[in-house]
């Protein structure tokens, strides 16, 4: 895993986003299931195709991508999301965002 991860942020651009999936958890939720929304988050070097996966408790928060590409000078693709956007403290991190997200966001719909 860590050999991975040191190949992926030693390149020079890396895409990251996170997506929600179902956990399994014995509590029953007020439909009476089991589960809960989760998060985990996938880094890729996009010249390489490596990847590696980041899951803690299933949260979303920014301060874990944050924390995971800390130091990173690269270029890394994103969507849109507020908890990139308002990342400060990264002087040599370039956001690109997703066109696809950005035009769902501000193209008003006919």
């Amino acid at each position: 895993y860590e050999a991975i991860r040191q190949a992926v942020l030693g390149e020079d651009y890396i895409a990251a986003d996170e997506t929600y999936f179902k956990i399994l958890v014995p509590q029953k939720n007020a439909r009476g299931k089991g589960i809960r929304k989760g998060y985990f988050w996938v880094i890729v070097a996009v010249n390489s195709g490596l990847l590696y996966v980041v899951y803690e408790n299933g949260s979303r928060s920014g301060e874990i991508i944050y924390k995971e590409v800390d130091g990173y000078s690269g270029t890394m693709q994103s969507d849109a999301a507020s908890f990139y956007t308002t990342w400060s403290g990264m002087p040599s991190w370039t956001s690109s965002s997703v066109a696809t997200h950005i035009w769902t966001r501000e193209v008003p719909r006919c």
